[in-house]
């Protein structure tokens, strides 16, 4: 029964995200143009918050970073930031010390002591010689545990829709994939596995073929309920804007 009483005070914990401070950051993107920002903040009026953020490659593997806030402070995430901060303070942590290549990954976090949100902002700073326009969106974190996703998409007139998957599990998850037009047609079907704690991101056009310059929604069901997305909208002149994705309802 002690047991028994853990598990569901566990879940609880879990799954209340506004309670207890946890989230999935989708898609982190770092090096070579690529920066990515961490804002942090402490929702509660009266007490401090400490929050412990882990950071993974795409690979699954634990990923080290280094932040610089704005003040100058320098802070070493070997695969584990932890953040403490007073009632209602913010804090901004910038990637640092770049690889020369880009690199892509996810993040999860939780509250230690008290309730603090995390967000993140992915830009891309080109050099002039390039022509080409600066790219920057925003990751909220999202609570995961989803069987089923739907994710409008357009690729149609020099759009395109990019997705970021991950599957944050201990275990890997089967995902169907079905391209549905605007009339509510499935015109295409695909079938992929993602290993555990791994993430992937992709234009949907280049990946699901049958996308190509169409527009609708994409569904993708899970054999397992431990994985969530974003959504990455380009226009025609390159610039870019993210979405989360939605929950499917009966």
């Amino acid at each position: 029964m002690k047991y028994l009483f853990l598990f569901f005070l566990f879940c609880q914990l879990l799954f209340s995200a506004d309670f207890y401070g946890y989230g999935i950051i989708s898609h982190l993107a770092y090096g070579e143009y690529w920066r990515t920002t961490l804002i942090i903040t402490n929702k509660s009026k009266t007490q401090p918050s400490l929050t412990s953020i882990d950071f993974f490659e795409s690979n699954g593997n634990m990923a080290n970073l280094t932040f610089r806030d704005d003040a100058g402070n320098v802070y070493t995430a070997n695969n584990n930031l932890g953040v403490r901060l007073p009632p209602l303070a913010s804090i901004r942590l910038e990637t640092i010390n770049l690889p020369p290549q880009t690199k892509t990954g996810w993040a999860q976090f939780y509250s230690v002591e008290g309730e603090a949100d995390v967000f993140v902002v992915f830009r891309a700073t080109f050099p002039p010689a390039m022509n080409r326009s600066d790219f920057e969106a925003v990751v909220f974190s999202e609570v995961g545990y989803e069987h089923e996703i739907l994710i409008p998409f357009n690729n149609k007139n020099g759009f395109e829709t990019a997705v970021a998957l991950v599957n944050f599990g201990d275990m890997p998850t089967n995902l169907e994939i079905k391209i549905i037009d605007e009339t509510g047609t499935i015109i295409g079907t695909y079938n992929e596995t993602l290993a555990a704690q791994n993430q992937t991101a992709f234009q949907t056009a280049s990946r699901w073929p049958l996308s190509r310059e169409k527009s609708g929604s994409i569904y993708i069901f899970g054999s397992h309920s431990a994985f969530t997305g974003l959504t990455l909208l380009f226009n025609p002149s390159l610039s870019m804007t993210s979405s989360t994705v939605l929950s499917v309802k009966r």
